[in-house]
């Protein structure tokens, strides 16, 4: 995760937030933070259980060395988070030394969602992941617009999670210091789903994250085009509403 410092592409993503929660014409939905469902807190346990292993993710031996590469099965939904500095969403790491490393898994069916998040660690000596802990929440879908769905939750810290379907990339602004110097953090996502979160800590200034990502092609041969979304949410707290507010629309871009 790399921070960046530029003052135009923070003010560029203030403007975009701002619209999203504002502009008639761009079909933002808003609701209550405490509308989303609330993600359980995790309860780690400091023991490896009698069986090593995690579910959704296999280990491959990189060389005849103690380096190993823990690989997602991203086709099931599964995907390796990095939430150390940042949010990196990746289909696989040998960062196994990580203690901020999760599994995450968004499963869609039906018009209905569920996240998955395994907390998990690497035994060094046996070359094997455990589960620490396991909790799984019905999300709710946050908008719906331009063939993309923005699903959200909340964590027990009150930060607001969103994902999407074909997100690569994107960027948040993650706290009250980033809002002093123009910083935020870029997400990233090589899998079938991104994501970014909306600071609790920023939101009596307005708590600000983009997704960009790819929509299915249209046309064929040299016709063809890959059209791209942008999501934009906001979460702030106004004087005349009783508790934030949380903001978010998709933008199709040809």
């Amino acid at each position: 995760m790399i921070r960046r410092t530029p003052t135009r592409p923070l003010a560029s993503l203030v403007a975009a937030a701002a619209l999203a929660a504002s502009s008639p014409g761009t079909a933002a939905n808003k609701a209550p933070v405490s509308a989303l469902p609330l993600m359980p807190a995790p309860r780690d346990r400091s023991d490896p259980p009698k069986d090593y292993g995690v579910a959704g993710m296999t280990v491959k031996e990189i060389g005849d060395g103690p380096r190993v590469e823990l690989v997602a099965a991203t086709s099931r939904g599964y995907c390796i988070a990095d939430t150390k500095d940042g949010l990196s969403l990746s289909s696989s790491t040998t960062s196994t030394d990580d203690e901020e490393l999760e599994l995450w898994r968004l499963v869609e069916t039906d018009g209905k969602a569920t996240f998955e998040r395994t907390r998990f660690e690497v035994a060094g000596y046996l070359r094997s992941p455990w589960v620490k802990s396991k909790t799984s929440i019905e999300l709710r879908a946050v908008t719906s617009s331009n063939g993309v769905t923005v699903w959200g939750f909340r964590h027990p810290n009150g930060d607001v999670v969103l994902l999407t379907r074909g997100a690569a990339s994107g960027r948040e602004v993650p706290g009250k210091k980033s809002e002093e110097d123009g910083s935020f953090d870029l997400v990233s996502s090589d899998c079938a789903f991104g994501a970014a979160r909306l600071s609790a800590s920023a939101v009596k200034a307005g708590s600000l994250a983009q997704l960009r990502g790819s929509l299915p092609p249209v046309g064929e041969g040299k016709a063809k085009v890959v059209p791209h979304f942008v999501v934009d949410g906001s979460m702030a707290k106004l004087s005349r509403d009783p508790e934030p507010m949380l903001a978010v629309r998709v933008r199709r871009l040809e």
